[in-house]
């Protein structure tokens, strides 16, 4: 019975240890990230909808925002480098009811050529330091 209470605390031990050093690795590792607010146009004319991604080199999960209908975004936890941006069309800015009419008029998501779906190709990069508050997405 007291060599299984040895090997049951060693265990606790063993797995309290693999915690301690694993937990500072989580949260992304207390790298410093910024709140970004803006715009999405394209051609001069505000998108309707769609979600913005940030896709940093550092080769964790993309930061994304939701566009809104007036083609503003609030990004939060954006990590801060060199960013490579991405527009996605979302299953609720398919359509554009709501609108209101004599409002400017507003491209949906789903009208931007597809190069805009991937970072790689968009063309779209930015470089987000702590002084970054504000940004706006300009496609031509």
């Amino acid at each position: 019975m007291a060599n299984g209470a040895y090997r049951w605390w060693g265990a606790c031990l063993l797995g309290l240890a693999a915690l301690v050093v694993a937990v500072p690795g989580c949260g992304g590792g207390g790298k410093p990230k910024v709140m970004i607010t803006g715009n999405v146009t394209y051609k001069g004319k505000p998108l309707s909808g769609g979600m913005l991604q940030f896709a940093g080199t550092s080769g964790r999960a993309p930061s994304s925002a939701i566009i809104q209908k007036d083609g503003t975004f609030t990004m939060t936890d954006v990590d801060l480098g060199e960013a490579k941006a991405s527009i996605l069309p979302t299953p609720q800015s398919s359509g554009r009811d709501g609108d209101k009419a004599g409002s400017a008029p507003k491209v949906a998501p789903d009208e931007l050529p597809e190069k805009y779906r991937d970072p790689e190709k968009s063309g779209l990069k930015y470089t987000i330091t702590a002084e970054t508050k504000q940004l706006d997405v300009k496609i031509d």
